[in-house]
């Protein structure tokens, strides 16, 4: 046992890279999960495979590659190279490397188990995220708010995507097109297009914008979720008039 105690600084060396990546692989992870309103990372098995997987290959591969058996001096500097693999740890296996290198191994072993947890997130998720964009589309046949509901839409859409990082997205001609569509069962689904771009958190009070019912919203959110919605959008109503 004290063998043991006695590589833990190492091992939490060895650490920060899976940590540190696990961080920054999120993102693509939440990205890729778009589509999934129901999607509750600490929930789902597969998100725990897949933190697995984020955590133990880079850890893995910065022992071997910094030698960390060896038991380095920890400084400064072996801590910030830890953090800086973990940062870019997924440009290193996307990089140009010869198909009987380490490298090339790391790379395959590590997509072939981030499929297998991909997987299993697909398989726990998608039948009941079917079921709810089919309902949505369904009651967006009957509801008697959309425009009401497609100029907060506007609003929001263009609020997201002018605080955003990436380049500022403009949604107009969409929104425009989902207004003047005749046909109601291409117009259903050119406003649920639109819906599948509200984050998770923000879609419950959203649908209460084109008045869904109480029925639907029970169906498929919580009254904490649904609350928890609605008080996000108050905040940032006042945070606008005040900023105005």
């Amino acid at each position: 046992m004290n063998g043991f105690f006695d590589w833990l600084p190492w091992l939490y060396i060895a650490a920060i890279p899976g940590i540190t990546n696990i961080i920054v692989a999120f993102r693509e992870l939440d990205r890729k999960c778009q589509l999934l309103p129901f999607f509750e990372p600490y929930k789902i098995p597969g998100v725990w495979l897949w933190a697995a997987i984020e955590l133990v290959i880079p850890a893995a591969s910065f022992w071997w590659m910094s030698s960390l058996s060896a038991k380095p001096a920890i400084d400064l500097n072996l801590l910030s190279k830890a953090a800086t693999f973990g940062i870019g740890f997924a440009a290193l296996l996307n990089s140009s490397t010869d198909p009987g290198s380490q490298s090339y191994q790391i790379k395959s072993i590590y997509t072939l188990l981030v499929r297998y947890a991909y997987d299993a997130i697909r398989a726990s998720q998608i039948r009941r995220a079917a079921e709810f964009w089919l309902d949505v589309e369904n009651a967006l046949h009957q509801t008697t708010a959309l425009i009401q509901g497609l100029r907060f839409l506007e609003i929001y859409l263009e609020l997201d995507a002018s605080i955003a990082l990436e380049p500022s997205k403009t949604y107009a001609d969409e929104l425009a097109q989902a207004e003047s569509t005749p046909d109601k069962y291409e117009q259903a689904k050119q406003i649920k297009s639109l819906l599948q771009k509200v984050k998770r958190r923000d879609l419950p009070n959203i649908l209460i914008k084109f008045q869904f019912g109480d029925e639907f919203l029970s169906r498929y959110f919580s009254d904490r979720a649904i609350q928890a919605s609605s008080d996000r959008s108050l905040r940032s109503i006042k945070a606008t008039n005040a900023v105005i």
